[in-house]
Formats: structure tokens, C-alpha cells, sequence
């Protein structure tokens, strides 16, 4: 019974998934359509001074927000309307054009601090024209009652972005990578979570918190091939091998399901999303797995980092992952979260 209802759930899911994985989904032409109104309205065409994945890096944050932002609502059985998808989605684009400006711009530490409020004016060249204008639509969509917590939030996470500079310093210590990862995925979902209006408990803080961070460790973990490339310090990079990685992944995640099963949400919307979430981190620990064949099972970093990416996108194909974790998806059982 239990493997019959997990494979129409886990088709469901599957469904869902692919809105965000596929650029060709609703929420990525939605996103698409968004930045190009935008850009265009700004005057900022193909001869730009944007870094050159800027644009789709933007619109991967956006369809990620309204995924997500989507399997919140559900969760808390919220209905959103289009005024709400169009917050979500200006909140993912003011984190892209957030990491751009802070990754791509030199700017002094008093400029870069007055990028977190509405109070800045003069800006100069088309990064930060672009973030002052992804600012003005998240600020303006923000709902009244909660406006002050959201930007309260997106002030601390700004500053855990200017700290993740640190992540290319190849002296950073792990317990500061981890620092800093916990704090831009559990900030990033405070965010969008403040976006929903329909009150949030004070209890609630810390499970939306711990959420974002376990969400930025399964990012972190599958982006490992190319964060290597770019020398960049995370959350996987920093653990000593692809078992550590798992094994610390499946702990937080350990930690973090009980407690959203005992949130006072509906049990079978909490039953819903906490299969979904685990379908997601299964994938990813299956891409663990993956990367370890890519090295004929004598994994490491270096290694790891020299095989193409067209190769490492192969092996961990969306039909490869689903085939090897389709057994374990079927036995998700809710009632084994304590």
C-alpha cells in the first residue's frame, strides 16, 4: 500500500521538480519574461558590462523562488495570488543581482552596506543599476504587514553574502564555511517565508532557518564539480571525502524532519513536503554516489575536479538518478519520522 500511494506521489514530485530543473518550465519563462521586461526598460541590452551568466543565473534564482515559494504555500495552506508569485520572484532576483554586486562590483564597505535598504541613489554602470531596480520591485511587492521582518532578514543575509567572499580564501576554516553556508540558506529562507501573509510563529523561525540551511547543503553538495573549478571553499568541499558529505547531509536532515512533522501544520501537508524534500536530498546523495563511479571508486578532489562537466552532467542525468533511487523513494514512510 505504502509503494503503491509513494509512486503517484513520487510522480507528482517528479512533475513538480521538473518546473524548476527544465528552462523551457513555466517558472523559468515566467522569469525570463520578467528579466527581459526589466533589462529592457533599464536600457541594458547585449553589449552589457554583466558578467556573462548573469542574466540566466538570475532567472535559475527566480524559478528556484517560485518553486519553493510554491511548496511553502502548501505546506502552510496558503493559496497565493499572482501579486504574491511576482514577490517571490522579484526576491530571487534581488539574490542574484545581490551575489552579482557583491562578488563583481569593488565597492566600499559604506556603499555596499547602504545597498541594503531603499536609501541609495547613485549608482553607476549596469550591475548596479540592475540590482537598485531588482531592489525597488522586491521592496515595493513586500506585503505591509510583514515589510519590516522581510528586509530585516534580507539585511542579515546581505551580510552573510559579503562574508561568503571569504569562501574563495583558501584559509577559511571549515566551521566558518559552515558558518556562513547556514546563514545565506537559512536568511534566503526567512526571506521568501516572510513573503507569505499568513502569520509566522516565533517557534517557526528556527525549522525555516535550519530548512534553508539543509536546502543550501544539498545545493552545495551537488555543485561540487563546479565549485572546485571556481576553488570555492562550501559545505562539501570542505569535508573530507563523499562519505562525510552524506553522512553529515542525512544528520541534518535527521534532525530537521521530526520537527517539521511535529509543526502544527496539517499532517497531510506536512506528509506532502516532507516526501517531496526527501526525494530531492535522495537525489543528491545519489549523485554523491555518482561521482565516485566517475572515479572509478578512488574519489577525490582532485581527481573529481579534472573530469569534464559534460561528462558529470551524463552520469548524474535526471533518468540515471530516478532509476537508481526509484526503490528507496517507494519506501519513504512518514510514519518512521520520530
Amino acid at each position: 500500500m505504502i509503494a503503491f500511494k509513494n509512486t503517484y506521489r513520487l510522480a507528482k514530485a517528479l512533475v513538480a521538480i521538473s518546473k524548476f530543473n527544465y528552462v523551457n518550465s513555466s517558472y523559468h519563462r515566467r522569469s525570463r519574461k520578467e528579466i527581459l521586461a526589466t533589462t529592457s526598460a533599464l536600457g541594458i541590452g547585449r553589449e552589457n558590462e554583466l558578467p556573462a551568466n548573469a542574466l540566466m543565473k538570475m532567472q535559475w534564482y527566480m524559478a528556484e523562488f517560485l518553486f519553493v515559494s510554491d511548496q511553502l504555500c502548501q505546506l502552510i495552506g496558503h493559496k497565493s495570488n499572482q501579486k504574491e508569485k511576482a514577490a517571490f520572484m522579484h526576491c530571487g532576483a534581488l539574490l542574484a543581482a545581490c551575489d552579482m554586486v557583491i562578488d563583481d562590483v569593488e565597492l566600499d564597505g559604506t556603499t555596499l552596506r547602504s545597498l541594503q535598504s531603499e536609501q541609495f541613489n547613485d549608482v553607476k554602470g549596469d550591475a548596479m543599476v540592475l540590482y537598485k531596480a531588482c531592489f525597488r520591485k522586491f521592496f515595493n511587492s513586500l506585503p505591509e504587514p510583514g515589510k519590516q521582518e522581510a528586509l530585516q532578514f534580507y539585511r542579515l543575509l546581505f551580510e552573510a553574502q559579503i562574508r561568503s567572499k571569504r569562501q574563495f580564501d583558501p584559509n577559511i576554516t571549515a566551521e566558518e564555511v559552515n558558518e556562513i553556508c547556514i546563514d545565506k540558506g537559512g536568511y534566503s529562507m526567512l526571506v521568501l517565508r516572510s513573503l507569505v501573509p499568513q502569520h509566522m510563529e516565533e517557534a517557526e523561525h528556527e525549522i525555516w532557518f535550519d530548512l534553508g540551511a539543509f536546502i543550501q547543503y544539498c545545493n552545495d553538495a551537488q555543485d561540487l564539480h563546479k565549485d572546485l573549478a571556481k576553488e570555492m571553499k562550501t559545505f562539501a568541499s570542505v569535508r573530507p571525502n563523499l562519505e562525510a558529505i552524506a553522512s553529515d547531509l542525512v544528520s541534518y536532515r535527521n534532525n530537521l524532519f521530526p520537527r517539521i512533522k511535529h509543526s502544527r501544520f496539517a499532517e497531510n501537508r506536512k506528509d506532502d513536503f516532507l516526501y517531496l524534500l526527501f526525494v530531492m536530498s535522495e537525489g543528491i546523495l545519489i549523485k554523491l554516489k555518482a561521482f565516485d563511479r566517475l572515479c572509478q571508486g578512488n574519489f577525490s578532489y582532485d581527481k573529481f575536479s579534472t573530469i569534464r562537466k559534460e561528462k558529470v552532467r551524463a552520469a548524474t542525468s535526471s533518468i540515471n538518478l530516478l532509476r537508481m533511487g526509484f526503490g528507496k523513494n517507494l519506501n519513504y514512510s512518514y510514519q518512521n519520522i520520530l
